[in-house]
């Protein structure tokens, strides 16, 4: 018997969300077959007929509706739902077919917005399982229900590309992942600024797609006096990901929110040292001292001292790197552990 798992999601992108149900694409193991479903499907995918009748945004409801019809002549035993977007969809699809398993995929541990929260609370009492990519997750978004079977499933990636310590390459930051306000890039360019101070050689480089927040960014990189120093290169694709961390030393994210921290941890496998604050589960794995420097964004410029002295030893960069890397060397990969969770949840 092959078990059919589908993984709903609002549309294709640059989020941990996306990526890693995209990297299950290629995957092969006997008894499964794994399809992607978007609710706005990527121009290069959609039918004319889709681009014609210009239902190419996720608020429109006929959107829904074509998502609804394709789920149903695909007829998949899983129906793994992930962001807020795609939980209407997936509970009408629980209410037609009952006896598919609806899996509720948590990707932060604060909902966006009220809308997030209402929706997402709703497919929590009709689906036969909740997952999470960190247990920080599932403790703020579903806490002690008992009612509520759970599974926290591993965010690395396949580990192709990866680098297991990166040579220091001076005061060179990066940023990879959608450019939101919970992002707060606007704390990490308060800090570019002071670490400028010390090292006016420092560089930040952020790649990503705008999600509303680019004008801000430029307006706070022109009032800041950083032209020149912090550069917004566009987005990129993930392939590129170890090539682009070549040229740098640090990885530097000091989100408001997270869940997992996805981009954070592919840093780490590629040797980069983390820079972040230890908010969602990044706390959890990112020790400072240890494999990263955890920022207090209250107190930016103990941060800046705490950097000066990772780099001012020799050989600690190296050693902070080589700890970053070995954090994930060992840990199981999001697939196996996609594939694990439906066959436990299959046999109940």
């Amino acid at each position: 018997m092959v078990i059919k798992v589908m993984h709903l999601l609002p549309k294709d992108g640059l989020g941990g969300a996306e990526t890693a149900a995209r990297s299950m694409r290629d995957l092969s193991r006997p008894g499964f077959s794994f399809r992607l479903q978007y609710i706005v499907e990527p121009t290069s995918v959609a039918s004319r007929g889709f681009r014609r009748f210009r239902i190419a945004r996720v608020n429109n409801p006929l959107a829904h509706l074509v998502s609804v019809y394709r789920i149903v002549v695909a007829h998949p035993d899983v129906l793994i739902a992930s962001l807020w977007p795609s939980m209407p969809v997936a509970m009408l699809m629980k209410v037609l077919r009952p006896r598919m398993k609806l899996v509720v995929f948590l990707h932060s541990a604060l909902p966006a917005h009220a809308v997030d929260n209402f929706l997402t609370l709703l497919a929590l009492k009709i689906c036969d399982e909740v997952w999470a990519d960190s247990a920080k997750t599932l403790e703020s978004r579903v806490g002690q229900r008992a009612d509520t079977r759970r599974r926290v499933i591993s965010f690395v990636v396949a580990r192709t590309g990866v680098r297991s310590v990166s040579q220091y390459r001076g005061p060179r930051f990066v940023f990879w992942g959608r450019l939101t306000h919970d992002k707060g890039i606007d704390v990490a360019l308060k800090f570019i600024r002071l670490i400028r101070e010390k090292y006016p050689n420092a560089k930040f480089d952020i790649w990503g797609p705008d999600k509303g927040e680019r004008a801000n960014i430029e307006a706070q990189i022109k009032n800041s006096g950083l032209e020149g120093v912090v550069r917004l290169m566009g987005e990129l694709d993930r392939s590129e990901i170890s090539a682009i961390a070549a040229e740098y030393s640090f990885y530097l994210q000091l989100s408001r929110r997270e869940g997992m921290a996805m981009s954070v941890v592919e840093a780490m496998q590629q040797g980069l040292v983390p820079v972040v604050t230890a908010v969602g589960q990044i706390g959890s794995y990112c020790k400072p001292g240890m494999n990263s420097l955890i920022v207090d964004p209250e107190d930016l410029g103990k941060s800046v001292e705490d950097l000066d002295k990772l780099i001012q030893i020799p050989g600690r960069f190296e050693d902070l790197s080589a700890s970053a890397f070995t954090t994930w060397a060992d840990a199981k990969e999001y697939g196996d552990d996609v594939l694990e969770g439906i066959a436990k949840l299959m046999q109940r």
